[in-house]
């Protein structure tokens, strides 16, 4: 996917690669929208238990309460 081609690229500057990465995965495996898991992942890293999403799709998945 083109996401991919983008973090493998090393002209481009991407802030907390890692974190992008592992939303990346998150995304590929799930259900929800990137931006959530993007989201999610930076919330975790700065020691948030848990993120909250409107997204129904991500209903019983550990990392987020779905309003």
């Amino acid at each position: 996917m083109i996401l991919d081609l983008i973090l493998r690229t090393a002209q481009f500057e991407i802030p907390d690669k890692d974190t992008v990465w592992s939303a990346w995965a998150d995304y590929r495996a799930g259900r929800g929208d990137f931006a959530d898991y993007l989201i999610g992942r930076a919330n975790g890293r700065l020691g948030a238990a848990h993120t909250v999403t409107f997204d129904k799709e991500l209903k019983g998945h550990r990392q987020f309460h779905v309003l």
